[in-house]
């Protein structure tokens, strides 16, 4: 068996992608995620989409710089144990699955802490909800550059994260903090750490730092209830406590009255750092709520009411507000407190503060409150605290078709709307497409490649809150995607008489199929290919008949591609769709045939976009066009035609119709690129005195294309140009057959009479989508097999753009009783083509669709 040129692929699954930095999120290579799932897993697993693994630590075991382990939502009764490390702009992350009513959650119980990040650097864990009680949700040991982010984190009895060791760069942002224990404890040797945009709930100090320089403490929101809020200990230097709301009064959760004072003041100091941390530090920008009784701050060893007492002591809290933050209670599970629009933290904070970042907790940019004067820095209105108040809201657009033509490519997008001014959108988009990709962002517009042509549709979910509920606004939209065509060197693939591509050389048996494996085509896997491109010839038939190629499994559409009788060797160029990794041959008649068949090219993500035109003649040996003289191509003759100036430059692939006429012997005519050997394939077979054609598309090479006679005798050859394959083509191939839209048999008296056209609709096969998408895949060409029969006298017809007029090319050409056909790649003009009756006679008309070529998008 003969094997289809091959490159090994990875195996396709489903993607997330989230960044905190807000950069453009785009549907990426799925073999840069691990998949993991408690409820869906597979024994054995690999890691893919279909056969995630089980646990979380088997997923991180093998994952390598730059993947992503995806966790898909469930819980997780594990301690997880990171070991391996990425690299510098390629991390290893480990993301649980945050979607609108789902969410990976980790319970280790008492084994352990829910993650552990020990001696790895580059690392990203983001997105789960931790269940640990008696031990730490994470503890970050020795570490480096790694970030815990987007989490949710309560119920504790001990600190819910501790960073510890020789760890730097160390970072816990966006994180929902709920617990009887300190939220933070930054521990002796840690430099760096940054703790940026959280909201902690605690009844311990909220962050604890002893011993790690260097620590960045911004826009934070924290609460612990007559508690101390930030405790710096030991010799912590160049800290950086700023744009933080500090409120430690009591409130009472369940009706929020408002902030009290606390019985004990002096446990509730907002901020104390001691004397070896005060030296390169800076305290500013942060609302301290003064209402819990005591002093706001102890700075090496002194305590200080107000922000103007300590300013003036030291320097410090310049734009530090001594005032009621305003907290309203948790209208927002997992955020925390929200502040009021007339809150003295909205559009005052530094907005170049270091750890500054793009969006709230909630998933907010920052936005101009037109009420509220912007005292801040920089743009002028960064609020402080975790909680970026906006008034902005989002819902989903309609899918669209790429605007540049990129072949199976469409575009999700979301609208994001606000009053108020904002630098960014404000919102997190979840698209579920359904070939099982799913995209988390923040981004309006994600492009996403299909793997094959046809219909997709996507689950849009617009959230205000980092899908930290359940509320937001959902859509399912549709577009129909097409394939680009990417030709190959013809080769053979099949062939029933030598055993290849089929196990043996029997032949096909009556009203049977021969099943054709498509494996991987330059690389592209069968289940990436939409179609296949194929010069299907018959030889050795001991019945009439005809051959149907189709996608299978089950049974064969009315329609056909190639008719034939006893004894003769007859081709056709057949585009069929591939399903299951194969297509499919049905012989259509009472005896046995043989089948061979070459392939020319396919459909898929790569390749070129199709540009038809009205049928120009490009060859004709009888009155030389494309050749000097007007003698007839000789036995084993080579003929190259040169397009140039006919065809666009990089053009890879034309579109022909050949025709042979006035063959002295038998042959047959082989296109292949010029300049190299004729290929053991052939398009057109012909008998002597035979007038046949049929379609064929032939690689171009510097705008030339070539054509072999193998025969004894001369034939003449016409060549009709009907479109072609190059950049900048965006009319894109999408398969919907074969199916029957015409057959004037069935219309009663009505045939194709002589010098008659007759108009054609093709088969608007997803119809309802293309009107939900605003006409967004109307057909510019169909591909098509022509049948004729039943005609009472030779002829030809032709096929052209409906209301045109008839060009002087011919589709099939035909003899009096004669039952023929061809393949067609007509283009369209309002929808519809036109079928011209070119003979003296009247003749049956029968159009099989094999698809058609979708309008670039408006």
């Amino acid at each position: 068996m003969r094997a289809w040129r091959t490159v090994a692929l990875s195996t396709v699954g489903l993607l997330l992608s989230l960044t905190v930095t807000g950069v453009a999120a785009t549907a990426a290579a799925p073999s840069s995620t691990i998949y993991v799932s408690s409820q869906a897993c597979a024994s054995p697993s690999d890691g893919s989409w279909q056969r995630p693994y089980c646990t979380i630590g088997a997923a991180v075991a093998v994952a390598e710089p730059g993947q992503t382990v995806y966790v898909r939502s469930g819980v997780y009764a594990e301690s997880v144990v990171v070991t391996r490390s990425g690299e510098p702009g390629r991390p290893i992350t480990i993301r649980g699955e945050r979607v609108p009513r789902g969410l990976a959650r980790i319970t280790p119980g008492a084994a352990g802490p829910g993650v552990t990040l020990a001696g790895v650097h580059d690392v990203v864990v983001a997105g789960f909800e931790y269940g640990t009680v008696t031990t730490p949700a994470v503890v970050v040991d020795a570490a480096r550059d790694v970030e815990v982010t987007d989490a949710r984190m309560f119920n504790g009895r001990v600190a819910r994260v501790v960073v510890r060791g020789a760890s730097r760069g160390v970072a816990i942002t966006r994180t929902w903090f709920q617990s009887s224990a300190a939220a933070i404890f930054v521990e002796a040797g840690a430099t760096g750490t940054v703790i940026a945009g959280n909201s902690v709930l605690s009844s311990l100090p909220a962050v604890s730092v002893t011993d790690a320089p260097d620590t960045v403490i911004t826009n934070n929101t924290l609460t612990p209830f007559c508690r101390a809020a930030i405790v710096v200990d030991g010799a912590s230097p160049r800290l950086a406590v700023q744009n933080n709301i500090i409120d430690t009064a009591q409130y009472n959760l369940a009706d929020n009255p408002g902030p009290v004072p606390c019985a004990k003041p002096d446990e509730a100091l907002p901020l104390t750092v001691s004397a070896a941390s005060a030296a390169g530090s800076t305290v500013d920008y942060n609302v301290v709520n003064p209402v819990f009784g005591g002093p706001l701050y102890s700075w090496a060893g002194t305590r200080y009411a107000t922000p103007a007492e300590f300013r003036a002591a030291t320097g410090q809290a310049a734009h530090d507000i001594a005032a009621d933050p305003q907290l309203d209670r948790f209208t927002r599970d997992d955020v925390g407190w929200t502040p009021r629009p007339t809150s003295p933290a909205v559009d005052s904070g530094r907005a170049d503060a270091p750890g500054v970042l793009p969006y709230g907790i909630g998933g907010d940019a920052h936005a101009d409150n037109p009420d509220v004067p912007n005292t801040g820095t920089g743009i002028g209105y960064v609020d402080r605290g975790s909680v970026e108040l906006s008034l902005a809201s989002g819902h989903p657009a309609p899918f669209a078709n790429a605007p540049d033509g990129e072949p199976l490519t469409a575009v999700a997008s979301a609208e994001f709307t606000s009053p108020w001014v904002t630098d960014g959108p404000s919102g997190t988009v979840f698209h579920t497409f359904d070939d099982g990709f799913q995209v988390v962002t923040r981004e309006t517009d994600v492009r996403h490649t299909f793997p094959r042509a046809g219909e997709h549709c996507v689950n849009t979910f617009v959230n205000s809150d980092s899908f930290r509920t359940g509320q937001g606004s959902e859509s399912r939209s549709c577009v129909v995607v097409g394939a680009g065509f990417t030709a190959v060197p013809p080769s053979r693939v099949l062939d029933t008489r030598a055993a290849l591509g089929v196990p043996t050389t029997t032949p096909v048996a009556a009203n049977s199929d021969v099943v054709l494996p498509v494996g991987p085509i330059d690389g592209v896997p069968a289940d990436r290919i939409s179609a296949v491109v194929l010069n299907v010839t018959v030889t050795q038939a001991t019945k009439n008949g005809y051959i149907t190629a189709y996608p299978g499994p089950g049974s064969p559409p009315t329609a056909s591609n190639l008719l034939f009788e006893p004894g003769q060797t007859v081709a056709a160029l057949v585009t069929v769709p591939v399903s299951n990794g194969a297509v499919r041959f049905r012989n259509g008649s009472a005896g046995t045939v043989h089948v061979i068949a070459d392939l020319a090219g396919f459909y898929g993500a790569g390749g070129h976009g199709i540009t038809t035109r009205e049928p120009l003649r490009v060859l004709d040996t009888r009155a030389a066009v494309g050749v000097p003289g007007t003698v007839p191509v000789p036995a084993d003759g080579r003929v190259e035609v040169d397009l140039t100036g006919r065809i666009p430059a990089g053009t890879t692939a034309v579109v022909l119709n050949a025709t042979a006429t006035g063959a002295t012997n038998g042959g047959l005519l082989t296109f292949f690129p010029p300049g190299g050997a004729v290929p053991t394939v052939s398009n057109l077979n012909f008998g002597a005195g035979q007038t046949i054609a049929n379609m064929v598309i032939a690689p171009v090479v510097n705008g030339k294309i070539a054509l072999s006679h193998t025969g004894r005798g001369t034939v003449h050859v016409l060549v009709d140009l009907a479109g072609q394959f190059a950049a900048g083509g965006s009319n894109n191939y999408v398969p919907t057959g074969p199916v029957r839209i015409l057959d004037t048999r069935e219309l009663g008296e009505v045939v194709l009479g002589p010098g008659k056209s007759l108009r054609v609709y093709p088969d608007q096969y997803y119809w309802d989508t293309c009107l939900t998408g605003g006409y967004r895949c109307r057909p510019t060409s169909v591909v098509a097999t022509v049948t004729l029969t039943r005609s009472t006298t030779s002829g030809y017809v032709t096929a052209y753009p409906s209301g045109d007029a008839v060009p002087t090319a011919s589709t099939v050409n035909f003899a009096a009783g004669q039952t023929i056909s061809n393949l067609a790649t007509v283009a369209t003009k309002n929808g519809s083509f036109d079928i011209y009756n070119g003979g003296r006679g009247s003749v049956h008309v029968i159009v099989d669709q094999a698809g058609y070529y979708l309008a670039p998008p408006n």
